[in-house]
């Protein structure tokens, strides 16, 4: 589970797809169709959380 927001909670196991708004907001659709944004606050940890799985999946 990873916090996005706030008021968000994303399981990262339906997560399908990762796209950046302009600002540089992460845009997360999940595997039903839904998109949740994080929040500008929680950017950073967002990042550095698909850093370390990018690092463990290559």
């Amino acid at each position: 589970m990873l916090r996005i927001s706030r008021s968000c909670l994303v399981n990262m196991n339906h997560v399908r797809e990762i796209r950046r708004t302009p600002r540089g907001d992460f845009i997360l659709v999940l595997a039903g169709g839904a998109t949740v944004t994080s929040s500008e606050g929680f950017r950073e940890a967002v990042r550095q959380h698909l850093d370390r799985l990018r690092v463990q999946a290559g």
